[in-house]
């Protein structure tokens, strides 16, 4: 199997909220490979989108602090990254799709100016990192900023023939037509039919869905090896959320990059996902294949949260509901923290926390791709009405 574009590793997020500290995200690990679709599913306040703005390093440090583990993209850990550094990885190297497209489009600037600034950017930091790979260096070194065209033309000079830094510079930094011309090819692939007319227009004029195309064409043109997608189609009509799912899967085939997808309706990450985490009061409590995880549950918590979907019209009585309430995450209860809610709880869940472990006992426990449980009895599960 290809290396992981990124490898949460025992990750831990806590809040300082006056006198009180709140565990966000507890020990969290997972591995996205290349070309693959990641779902994070959960109650509001599980701690998914925590985890999904911290990845890139997005929280307000402080209130925010991460704690302890590691956040290693493409071989670099994020964790100890300063400021400067960290503005290297994000767009042309993580990219977001937020929640809400009209709060994250910049009011004052038209769609062409917000999109061609994306990708005049990732050509800056492309002419750096060809230079690196000339020079020996590593390529994916984030203490080199963005470079204008004359530090690119005098950079470039070290490693060229004499005479040709010029022209590769201008090849490089494209005309007022050729970003135009790219700008156009982004709308186009986001399914836009009218893009000409687009181009001019302000945030406040598109509808919700052309918004919300307009951001996912403008982190596809940073061409980022990861794409985070926050809840992206919670802020919109059935109708629309239906296009940009059927939109974002057709992409997945036509950019390289892997996709964290975040989202708190089941049958959206059914739709979207090749795997996904079950995420309880900021712990991962169920991992696997998504056909997997949903048709056979293997944890109490997870096999709830889909007992409590609505997934027809039918007459056979109220909707099913989990006993009990989320957690204080400022005194999260010892051991498992579903065990005050569940229906399999033993003297051995109020202790240690479960590990993540392969479902089936005959997989090692390294093993990838694998259903994996936080429940000391997974195997009894099934058994739940």
């Amino acid at each position: 199997m290809t290396e992981p574009v990124l490898d949460v590793q025992d990750l831990s997020i806590t809040y300082t909220v006056g006198a009180g500290v709140f565990q966000a995200v507890s020990g969290v690990s997972l591995k996205i490979f290349p070309r693959r679709v990641v779902g994070i599913v959960g109650e509001t306040g599980c701690g998914k989108s925590t985890l999904a703005q911290a990845i890139p390093r997005l929280l307000p440090e402080p209130p925010a602090s991460i704690g302890s583990g590691r956040i290693i993209f493409r071989g670099t850990d994020l964790v100890p990254l300063p400021k400067r550094q960290l503005r290297m990885v994000r767009g042309t190297g993580i990219g977001m799709i937020f929640q809400e497209p009209l709060n994250s489009l910049n009011p004052a600037f038209r769609v062409y100016d917000q999109i061609v600034e994306s990708i005049q950017v990732r050509h800056y930091r492309e002419m750096g990192w060809t230079r690196s790979f000339q020079g020996g260096e590593n390529p994916f070194d984030y203490s080199k900023p963005p470079i204008t065209a004359s530090a690119a033309t005098s950079l470039t000079r070290a490693v060229v023939p004499a005479g040709a830094a010029e022209e590769l510079v201008r090849d490089r930094l494209q005309s007022r037509s050729d970003y135009r011309r790219e700008v156009l090819e982004y709308l186009r692939l986001v399914r836009i039919n009218d893009p000409e007319t687009i181009l001019g227009l302000y945030p406040h004029e598109l509808s919700g869905g052309m918004r919300q195309r307009i951001m996912i064409a403008m982190a596809l043109s940073a061409k980022p090896s990861l794409l985070i997608a926050d809840e992206p189609t919670s802020a919109l009509d059935v109708t629309i959320q239906a296009q940009v799912l059927t939109l974002m899967k057709e992409l997945i085939d036509e950019v390289d990059a892997a996709i964290l997808f975040i989202s708190h309706d089941l049958g959206v990450i059914a739709e979207t996902a090749d795997e996904v985490g079950v995420m309880y009061a900021g712990r991962l409590v169920e991992y696997g294949p998504v056909a997997e995880v949903f048709q056979s549950p293997r944890h109490p918590y997870t096999k709830a949260l889909l007992r409590a979907a609505p997934s027809t019209y039918k007459s056979e009585g109220p909707l099913h509901s989990i006993a009990g309430s989320v957690p204080n995450l400022s005194r999260p209860p010892a051991g498992c923290r579903f065990h005050p809610r569940c229906p399999l709880v033993q003297e051995v869940c109020r202790g240690a926390p479960p590990p993540l472990d392969p479902v089936d006992p005959k997989v090692p426990k390294g093993a990838e791709g694998v259903h994996r449980s936080a429940c000391y009895f997974a195997a009894e599960v099934p058994t739940l009405p």
